[in-house]
C-alpha cells in the first residue's frame, strides 16, 4: 500500500517535539489560536517531510492477478468461496479501454473479465438471489457492447446462451433505487428533506438544534437525507458499493483501478462523476497505515466540492463564528456551505489532538495535491496550500463530533452466533450530513436514526411535544450504561457535559426501572407488532409498536421517571425500523 504508517509518524513527531528545538515549536502550537497557525508550527518539524504519500496511489488492474483468482476458483470447496474468488477476478481483470498504456501484445482485450463474469453467472445460480443474477447479466450485456470484435467472437456462443437465459428472468434495475419513506407533516420550506413540523433554533450553551412546532407522534419520519460525503471502511471495499454503500454479491468493478467496486454501472458512473474520478489515483494512499474512513471522508468532502467551490472558503478557513449564518437562507446538507458551517470544537481539543489531526491534515493535503483538485488552472501557492490544509483540519475536527456512522444489519448466523439470535447493526463507514448534525444529544432521545446504504432516516420513538427539541443519542442510552460512563464518553468525544433529564435526575438502568403492566389495548398492539415482525412486515410492526409507545406515554403519570414498558416499546420500534430499512 502507498499510505504512511500514521502511528509511526505520530511517534516521530512526538520525539521531535521533545527536543530543545521541538520545545519551541510545541510552545507555538499551544499559543496558536487558529488551525492555520497550528499547521504552520507543525510544518517546521523535519518529521513533516514523512507526511507525504509514498509509492503508487492506484491499485492497478492485473491480468496475472485476475487469472490467479480464476485458477483458485476451480479448487474452491463451496459456492460462496467460488463467488468470492470470482469477484476478485472481476475486480482485478483489465477492462476494455483501460489498457492504452500497455503494448498491444500484452493487452487482455476484456477476455479475462468476460470469462470471470460468465463463470460468476453460473455460480450465482447456486448461491445468489435473482436480482444478483440479473445484475451480473446486465453488466455482461453492457460489456458485450464495448468488447473488441475478436473477444466477442471468442465468447459469442456462451454469451448468447447466458444472456438468453437471463432474459427469461426479471430485469435488473440499473441504479437499484431505494424509495425513501414519506416525510411526516410535509416538507419544510427552508430545511431540505426535512419535515415542516420542525424548525431550526439556537440554544445558548448548546448551539443550533431542531425544535418541534407542534406535537409529533412516535413513528414519524422527520428527515430523509443523503450525505454530502461518505466513506466505507476499507474492509468493505470488495463487498459494498462505493456509491450507495449497499452490499452486492455481483459487484461491478471500477474501469481504472482494482481497489473498489459498485453494485451497477449506474452507481459506478455516479461515483465517478462525484468523487472517484479525482480519487482513483490516490486511494492506496488513503487506506491502511492506521487511517480510518474519516480520512477518506474528509478527502471526498474536498473533492466533491472542487477547487472552484472551495476557493472562496480558503480565506475563511479559521473562521468558526456561526452567528453570521443567514437564518433566512435555505439549509441544504448537499451544499458545501452547510458542511463548512459545522462547528469543529477546536477550542476544546487537547494539544495532542491538535498535533494528530494537524499531521493528518498535512498528509491529506499532499495526497490531494496529486489530484485534479490542484491541477491547472487551479494551482495553489504556498499560502493557499496552508489554507486548504486548515480547511481539511476543520473538517477532520467537525467530522469527529458531527459525522455519522453508517451501519448494516447483519443476521446472527453470519456473525457466528445462533440463527435465532437478533441481527446486529455492524459498522460500514461514516457520512457527513449537516442536517442530521443539527440534532443534539440526549441519553433519553425522542428519535432514532437508521440508514439504508448511505441514506439517513430520522424517526421519532416517542411523542415530541410542541416546543421540544428533537434529540438523538450519540453514545449509550440511559438504561444501557451508568451515568458516569456516559458522561465521560460524551465529554471525551463531543466536549460537553450532558444535562438531559436522565443525567440530571440520575435515572436508573434497565433492571431497576419500574415495571408497568400493559393495559389490554397496549397488549393487543404489542401482539400485532410481534406477529407482523414474525411475518416480515417490519414497517407494519413499527407502526404497531409506535402506537403502543404512544398509549404507554399517555398512561404514564410521571414523564420525568421512565418505566420499563415504555423503554421496551421504544426498543421494539427501533429494531423494526432497522429491519425495515436493512440492506
Amino acid at each position: 500500500m502507498g499510505s504512511v504508517d500514521m502511528a509511526e509518524l505520530f511517534s516521530r513527531v512526538g520525539e521531535e517535539l521533545r527536543t530543545q528545538e521541538g520545545s519551541r515549536i510545541h510552545r507555538q502550537l499551544r499559543e496558536a489560536t487558529s488551525g492555520s497557525g497550528r499547521l504552520a508550527a507543525l510544518l517546521q518539524l523535519s518529521a513533516m517531510a514523512e507526511a507525504t504519500p509514498q509509492g503508487p496511489g492506484r491499485l492497478d488492474k492485473s491480468r496475472p492477478a485476475a487469472t490467479e483468482w480464476l485458477l483458485r476458483e476451480r479448487d474452491a470447496g463451496s459456492d460462496q468461496e467460488r463467488l468470492a474468488l470470482l469477484n476478485l477476478a472481476v475486480q482485478f481483470a483489465p477492462t476494455p479501454g483501460s489498457e492504452e498504456q500497455q503494448p498491444l501484445e500484452l493487452r487482455d482485450h476484456g477476455q479475462t473479465l468476460t470469462a470471470a463474469l460468465l463463470r460468476r453467472q453460473h455460480v450465482l445460480h447456486g448461491c445468489g438471489r435473482p436480482e444478483d443474477r440479473a445484475a451480473n447479466a446486465l453488466y455482461l450485456r453492457q460489456l458485450r457492447d464495448v468488447l473488441p470484435e475478436a473477444t466477442s467472437k471468442k465468447f459469442e456462443r456462451e454469451l448468447e446462451s447466458v444472456l438468453a437465459a437471463a432474459d427469461e428472468q426479471p430485469a435488473a434495475d440499473e441504479e437499484r433505487p431505494f424509495k425513501l419513506p414519506k416525510i411526516y407533516g410535509g416538507l419544510h420550506y427552508k430545511l431540505k428533506r426535512t419535515s415542516a413540523l420542525v424548525n431550526p433554533a439556537y440554544v445558548e450553551g448548546k448551539g443550533r438544534c431542531l425544535v418541534a412546532n407542534e406535537d409529533i407522534p412516535p413513528g414519524s419520519v422527520l428527515i430523509t437525507d443523503s450525505p454530502y460525503a461518505w466513506a466505507l471502511g476499507s474492509d468493505r471495499w470488495q463487498t459494498h458499493c462505493q456509491n450507495c454503500c449497499r452490499r452486492t454479491l455481483a459487484p461491478v468493478p471500477c474501469t481504472q483501478c482494482a481497489a473498489v467496486v459498485f453494485c451497477s454501472a449506474g452507481c459506478r458512473q455516479a461515483a465517478w462523476s462525484r468523487f472517484h474520478r479525482a480519487e482513483c489515483g490516490i486511494l492506496e494512499h488513503l487506506r491502511g497505515g492506521g487511517l480510518t474512513p474519516m480520512a477518506l471522508m474528509v478527502a471526498r468532502t474536498a473533492l466533491t466540492a472542487g477547487m472552484a467551490r472551495l476557493r472562496p472558503y480558503l480565506a475563511r478557513c479559521d473562521s468558526y463564528d456561526i452567528t453570521d449564518v443567514d437564518p433566512a437562507a435555505v439549509y441544504d446538507s448537499l451544499e458545501y456551505d452547510a458542511v463548512f458551517d459545522q462547528v469543529p470544537n477546536s477550542a476544546f481539543r487537547s494539544i495532542l489532538d491538535a498535533i494528530r489531526r494537524g499531521t493528518l491534515a498535512i498528509y491529506l493535503l499532499r495526497c490531494l495535491l496529486l489530484t485534479e483538485l490542484a491541477a491547472p488552472p487551479a494551482e495553489l501557492d504556498e499560502r493557499q496550500q496552508l489554507q486548504l490544509a486548515a480547511l481539511l483540519l476543520r473538517h477532520l475536527e467537525s467530522c469527529a463530533c458531527n459525522g455519522f456512522q453508517l451501519s448494516e444489519l447483519v443476521p446472527a448466523e453470519e456473525l457466528g452466533r445462533d440463527a435465532d439470535d437478533e441481527p446486529e447493526a455492524v459498522e460500514l463507514g461514516g457520512a457527513v450530513s449537516a442536517t442530521m448534525s443539527l440534532i443534539n444529544h440526549s441519553c433519553d432521545p425522542n428519535m432514532t436514526r437508521v440508514n439504508h446504504g448511505r441514506h439517513l432516516i430520522a424517526v421519532t420513538t416517542r411523542t415530541v411535544a410542541a416546543g421540544e427539541e428533537l434529540q438523538d443519542n450519540y453514545r449509550a442510552l440511559f438504561h444501557e450504561a451508568p451515568r458516569a460512563v456516559r458522561q465521560a464518553a460524551l465529554l471525551e468525544r463531543y466536549h460537553f457535559n450532558c444535562q438531559c433529564s436522565a443525567c440530571r435526575l440520575h435515572w436508573p438502568m434497565y433492571d431497576r426501572l419500574s415495571a408497568v403492566a400493559p393495559r389490554a389495548a397496549v397488549r393487543d398492539l404489542l401482539e400485532t407488532g410481534a406477529q407482523s415482525e414474525s411475518d416480515g412486515e417490519f414497517r407494519s410492526a413499527a407502526q404497531a409498536f409506535a402506537a403502543a409507545a404512544q398509549l404507554v406515554e399517555a398512561d404514564h403519570d410521571d414523564p420525568l421517571q421512565p418505566n420499563r414498558l415504555l423503554v421496551d416499546c421504544q426498543g421494539y420500534l427501533t429494531r423494526c425500523l432497522w429491519l425495515a430499512y436493512r440492506l
